[in-house]
């Protein structure tokens, strides 16, 4: 009975940490509207990945939204493009490039070894709860209990910085019910999320497209007022290795890629954009 109390009053801290005043739907639907106008700009000047990204962000309060699934599939239309869902989180978050064969070669080595601290990820973390999970990829897991947390870490996308979550749920194999909410601060930005998977959880599912990898294999754990999560990540492993033969299959290297180009006011979009989608009214 004891430890049933111990994950009630976890489950209770989890609820209240993740609580914040919600985004009222007139003002998500603006944020929206001023995405899709910034994106269609970006693609009139040919820059897609910009687009994509920013009609991505306009669908995340509202996956029906016409205007930007008519403004994605015209992306896709247009040509290749580094879209493919099965990556999940570990699609980068840059855009194709041509560069001098000179400036290939001075990236060579330091692409190899960002490659090399993309293999693994981790977070030392203060909070409460209780929460174990084990994985070897999404499909074959098994975890349970709450936690609402805040630690330090290198995390997924070269984040080197802080993340605040809260997490509650049982999964076994990838089946189950979790709900996770929080932000990520560091060196790749603001991030805010809000996510509920019900079911059969799936590569496709937003949570694995931009919280978690769906493909990684470790384990996290919060015993009370501790905790650690650690993981590996096989594709970006068997990137690591293609990368020294010219092989760059998740598209990361700066020798072939740039950073998006978005302007100031773009990344406010996106970052309100997330906060909005993370606490949205409902419809």
């Amino acid at each position: 009975m004891r430890l049933v109390g111990w994950i009630a009053l976890a489950s209770l801290a989890s609820v209240a940490a993740a609580c914040t005043t919600p985004v009222p739907r007139h003002e998500a639907e603006r944020l929206a509207r001023a995405a899709l106008e910034a994106a269609e700009g970006h693609l009139r000047d040919g820059n897609p990945a910009e687009a994509s990204y920013l009609a991505e962000a306009a669908l995340r309060g509202d996956p029906e939204n016409p205007r930007a699934l008519a403004l994605l599939a015209r992306i896709e239309a247009a040509g290749p493009f580094y879209r493919d869902p099965l990556l999940g989180s570990n699609r980068p978050l840059r855009a194709a490039v041509e560069r001098p064969l000179g400036v290939r070669a001075l990236l060579y080595l330091p692409d190899r070894l960002l490659d090399l601290a993309d293999v693994a990820s981790f977070d030392l973390h203060l909070g409460f709860g209780l929460y174990a999970n084990a994985h070897a990829t999404r499909a074959l897991q098994a975890g349970a209990g709450a936690r609402g947390i805040t630690g330090l870490g290198w995390h997924d996308r070269r984040s080197l910085g802080l993340r605040d979550q809260q997490d509650a749920g049982v999964v076994l194999a990838a089946a189950g019910a979790e709900t996770t909410s929080g932000r990520l601060v560091g060196t790749s930005g603001i991030f805010a999320w809000a996510e509920t998977v019900a079911g059969l959880q799936e590569p496709s599912d937003l949570l694995y497209q931009e919280v978690r990898d769906y493909w990684g294999v470790g384990l996290a754990a919060t015993l009370l007022f501790l905790g650690i999560d650690v993981e590996m990540h096989p594709l970006q492993m068997a990137d690591f290795a293609a990368g020294w033969v010219g092989i760059d299959f998740l598209h990361d290297d700066f020798a072939a890629t740039r950073r998006l180009a978005f302007t100031r006011h773009e990344r406010e979009l996106l970052r309100d954009l997330q906060e909005a989608a993370a606490h949205s009214t409902p419809r």
